[in-house]
């Protein structure tokens, strides 16, 4: 404990020498260095940089609650963070709607983290916490999920040059007939003027108009003595992107033994290169030139570990694996807090991930209903990658505490092999956590998958314990129930049944046909969250408008993303009416169809009653429009 204590209050002045000692060295090697020995020392300069000062960084966290709105969902998050400032920048553009507020509580070392974490993570959903892969263990062994900063994605190039460009997608192929289209071409340059031109103008520019408070400081990548050295000892050549005469792009470009390593992008911001290609002919013509010099793979540089990060998204569709850099990158910790929490739903829902377990990359994905062996073969399509282990996917599973206390060491039963390239056979409909595995030389994914839930018998039906309970405690007929089962929205609809109990057919009503009608007017059903819900059915309690007028209210709320019930009558026009408004109006149908009525009786009770509810629908209960045109029509025909 004292040597804790000892090691705490010296970490601060620890942390500023290393700094000064870094400004030092890094004076020394530019200013007495000849650029010849400074090329021979960079594998040297790049051990003690990332694998001795940052380790060593990472050693004393300042530790922050960051409070904000969740980006898909809007519910207020709160998050545990530890860490640099570069990671602090991605994970709250990545993590949350907008700024949050960032709240300072204290500061951690690695060696006592999990304690003061442990204390101050009521305060908060969810834990993250980066530091250096060094630790991995260490967090693993604490409850936290290893997700890697950076991951390497690279190109094969063993293959022969259409299987290259066979194995990216459409779009990329897309990209390369549009880099022919505009008569983009490529050369190279060893000038070092060349390269000055490329640095003060394309490169540097570039970055800060791209990444601005994203991109990292100098002393963290190459600066120019390093890269024109680099350059000058024949090491790295420069890839100029032409168009015509013109250079409108370019890349550094350096080999090692058989693999090119196009790095330090740049772009004349001034062109319309950008808008017209992205970083597409920089791929391109450097897999092209890689490629005939006989390279058997091309490092097109890192991408994050969340799916849905544009980057990722952009690199995967060039064809590319992922391969983890153990030497130099650092690591994501995610531990969370509040397993009850509904905005963990949305978070682990909204942020698909790749981990890191036993220096395997696997995927992540959390849903929170049924899934389809279609759906599966669609998440397969979209989201796995070459390098990937595993793809595993939760599906339908609210017990959060017992899924992440055996994170990754899920036992799983049964198997089946769905086709990737046509609609699979199989009908199945999937629930509880599946993982998917790409079977060699066969266009198809092998699925592994356990169900949570356990069988149970009602009558001679099987069935699972969501079902059992929504027959047996709320009075739901199999049917309703076998629905609302596998549509995965029991955990709403008991949480809605619960809060309005002397509404519970309405509830069931809403979310086995009501839902359909905004699907049918192309309305996202995906933008109807429980709160949206929780308004309606507080505003048919407080008798702002009939049950009548639910799918209207819904349909408001999920195109304009809003929850205020005022709001949506006035948007809908659904002013409520009094008995005798609608007793008016009833009469007035009555009279203009009198002859109709006369001879049908109450055989024209239906016709009527469409006329009536499509004049004030929502605006007056629909029971109470019943019996009143019923007794009239009584009245009418006697």
């Amino acid at each position: 404990m004292y040597i804790i204590c000892f090691l705490d209050d010296y970490c601060v002045i620890i942390k500023k020498l290393l700094y000064f000692i870094r400004s030092f060295l890094a004076i020394i090697y530019s200013k007495f260095f000849s650029e010849k020995l400074q090329l021979k020392l960079y594998p040297i300069k790049f051990y003690i940089k990332f694998r001795i000062f940052l380790r060593i960084r990472d050693l004393y966290l300042p530790v922050y609650l960051l409070t904000g709105r969740e980006k898909e969902s809007k519910k207020t998050l709160k998050v545990l963070f530890a860490g640099d400032e570069f990671i602090y920048l991605y994970l709250i553009k990545t993590i949350f709607l907008d700024v949050p507020k960032r709240e300072y509580l204290a500061d951690i070392t690695i060696w006592n983290f999990n304690k003061k974490l442990k204390n101050l993570s009521c305060k908060a959903d969810l834990t993250l916490l980066k530091t250096d892969r060094f630790f991995t263990r260490k967090l693993q062994k604490k409850g936290f999920i290893i997700i890697p900063d950076w991951i390497d994605s690279w190109i094969d190039l063993s293959v022969s040059k259409e299987e290259i460009f066979k194995n990216t997608k459409k779009s990329a192929r897309e990209e390369v007939l549009k880099i022919k289209k505009y008569g983009y071409t490529y050369a190279f340059s060893s000038k070092p003027k060349d390269f000055e031109e490329f640095y003060k103008n394309f490169y540097t520019p570039f970055l800060q108009s791209r990444h601005g408070t994203l991109s990292y400081p100098e002393w963290w990548t190459l600066n120019y003595r390093e890269m024109i050295g680099m350059f000058k000892g024949n090491r790295a050549k420069l890839l100029w992107v032409k168009d015509k005469n013109k250079f409108v792009a370019g890349v550094v470009m350096f080999n090692v033994k058989n693999i090119a390593y196009p790095i330090y992008m740049g772009i004349d911001i001034t062109s319309d290169y950008w808008e017209k290609c992205g970083s597409s002919a920089i791929y391109y013509f450097s897999t092209l030139w890689a490629k005939e010099n006989g390279f058997k793979m091309v490092r097109i540089g890192d991408v994050r570990s969340f799916f849905n990060d544009g980057l990722f998204q952009y690199k995967r569709k060039w064809g590319i694996f992922l391969n983890e850099n153990y030497n130099r990158y650092g690591i994501i910790g995610l531990k969370i807090n509040d397993y009850n929490s509904a905005v963990v739903f949305d978070f682990l829902e909204n942020n698909p991930f790749i981990f890191s377990n036993k220096k395997q990359l696997k995927g992540f994905i959390y849903l929170r209903k049924n899934i389809s062996a279609i759906e599966t073969q669609n998440i397969f399509n979209e989201y796995y990658t070459k390098g990937l282990k595993t793809i595993t996917i939760v599906a339908n599973h609210s017990d959060l505490k017992q899924l992440f206390n055996n994170f990754d060491r899920w036992k799983f039963y049964e198997k089946i092999s769905i086709p990737l390239n046509s609609t699979p056979n199989c009908n199945k409909t999937f629930s509880g956590i599946l993982q998917i595995i790409s079977e060699k030389d066969m266009p198809s994914a092998l699925i592994s998958y356990k169900k949570i839930n356990t069988s149970f018998k009602i009558g001679n039906l099987s069935v699972t314990d969501d079902l059992k309970r929504f027959v047996e405690e709320y009075d739901l007929n199999i049917q309703q129930a076998e629905q609302v089962v596998s549509k995965g929205y029991q955990n709403d609809v008991e949480k809605l049944i619960q809060a309005f109990p002397n509404f519970k057919n309405i509830i069931v009503k809403t979310f086995l046909s009501t839902f359909s009608e905004p699907e049918k007017e192309k309305t996202k059903t995906e933008n109807i969250t429980y709160e949206m819900l929780e308004s309606v059915f507080t505003g048919l309690v407080e008798k702002k408008f009939s049950k009548e007028a639910i799918p209207l209210i819904i349909d408001f709320f999920a195109k304009h993303k809003t929850n205020d019930v005022d709001l949506a009558l006035l948007g809908c026009n659904l002013k409520s009416l009094d008995e005798i408004n609608v007793e008016k109006i009833i009469d007035k149908i009555i009279y203009e169809n009198l002859d109709f009525v006369k001879k049908e009786g109450m055989n024209s009770f239906s016709p009527l009653m469409g006329l009536i509810m499509k004049k004030i629908r929502g605006q007056f209960d629909g029971k109470i429009i019943s019996k009143m045109l019923e007794d009239k029509i009584k009245k009418t025909t006697h």
